[in-house]
């Protein structure tokens, strides 16, 4: 079986198309709304498609693990598992293109956590450079941490390294999730047979040779408290400890003297340091 799994928030008319688009080349669609109010009229009709909410954002991890955790979806280790957000949308072909390649690269015996495919950033109207550590042959590759949407995995996977991590609410729960596969000596990997377009964060202020990413105001929260988290994970590489570091210290500078919305923006990342201090999880309490 092949599931996809979509997180929703507030959707619009627009993402009834995508959602009709996964059910084409899925099994079934399973829709989890963060959403306060409900949508299930929006989706009624659509073959193979559940709508779960419990009327409140769980986050990412959370919303995720709700379904995956419910016996009464009748998970089985073999299921596969493709996940994606509400503004997704794919070709023809993408998930079988996909799910063939999961499998030949499970029959060269090689102990597969996730694959995505290579990214067109509509953000920045180029590919995204993912990192290639390894050539599984052909045009296939092992990464260190890939992206939420669109990754496929299986469920055995999942369940075997704990599903989705619930101390991260919304930012870094994919790298998280893929640093726990590699802890299981599983890899994770991207494909270049498949191409996938989709918005990778936010615009950028330049001043020189300085970028920053401008995001909306209340994401400082969630990527300070969860960057601070991250570092002192033991599976956390080096590498991006090192990021995590700069990113409570240099970033908040930065986002302060280039970023609109200052005040808004010190009141997040000051909020974000002291719920860290004091193991807040889930969404930001108003």
């Amino acid at each position: 079986m092949i599931s996809a799994i979509v997180t929703l928030y507030n959707p619009d008319e627009s993402v009834v198309d995508h959602v009709k688009g996964f059910v084409t080349q899925t099994d079934r669609v399973i829709l989890c709304d963060n959403s306060r109010d409900d949508h299930f009229e929006m989706f009624e009709g659509i073959p193979s498609v559940i709508y779960t909410t419990v009327h409140k954002n769980l986050g990412l991890s959370g919303a995720f693990n709700r379904v995956l955790k419910d016996d009464k979806y009748g998970w089985k280790a073999e299921d596969y598992v493709i996940f994606f957000d509400q503004d997704s949308s794919i070709k023809e072909d993408h998930i079988s293109t996909l799910v063939a390649e999961y499998k030949k690269l499970l029959k060269k015996k090689i102990k597969v956590g996730c694959l995505i495919p290579s990214i067109f950033n509509l953000s920045s109207n180029q590919y995204y450079q993912q990192a290639k550590l390894q050539k599984l042959g052909g045009r296939t590759y092992v990464t260190d941490a890939v992206q939420t949407s669109s990754m496929l995995t299986r469920y055995g996977v999942l369940r075997s390294i704990g599903f989705w991590n619930e101390d991260l609410f919304l930012d870094l729960c994919d790298w998280d999730l893929c640093w726990r596969m590699q802890s299981h000596s599983y890899k994770v990997c991207y494909t270049e047979k498949v191409t996938f377009s989709h918005r990778i964060g936010s615009k950028e202020v330049s001043a020189g040779v300085v970028r920053a990413k401008e995001g909306a105001p209340i994401r400082e929260y969630y990527q300070t408290r969860d960057c601070l988290k991250l570092i002192g994970k033991k599976y956390t590489p080096a590498k991006y400890k090192a990021r995590f570091i700069a990113q409570v210290t240099v970033r908040p500078i930065l986002h302060l003297v280039m970023l609109p919305d200052k005040g808004a923006r010190a009141h997040y990342i000051s909020k974000g340091l002291h719920d860290y201090f004091r193991h807040i999880n889930g969404e930001l309490s108003t």
